[in-house]
């Protein structure tokens, strides 16, 4: 799953192909995937760098709490 965050710097893609939202509409779609039966995601963040890294733990902080 390509996770698109504040400040990505990859080339355009389309919608499809992944995923932008607040860290709250991101949990809502991994939980999603979760209740279609998907039990492992590879997560490719964008920015790929520390600061993308602490931009998507709000998101697994909120899955956590599930």
């Amino acid at each position: 799953m390509l996770v698109d965050l504040l400040g990505r710097v990859g080339r355009p893609r389309e919608k499809a192909w992944g995923l932008a939202g607040s860290p709250e509409e991101l949990a809502e779609a991994f939980r999603g995937d979760a209740r279609e039966g998907v039990g492992h995601v590879q997560v490719v963040l964008d920015p790929n760098t520390l600061a993308g890294i602490e931009a998507f733990a709000p998101v697994l902080a909120l899955l956590d709490d599930h």
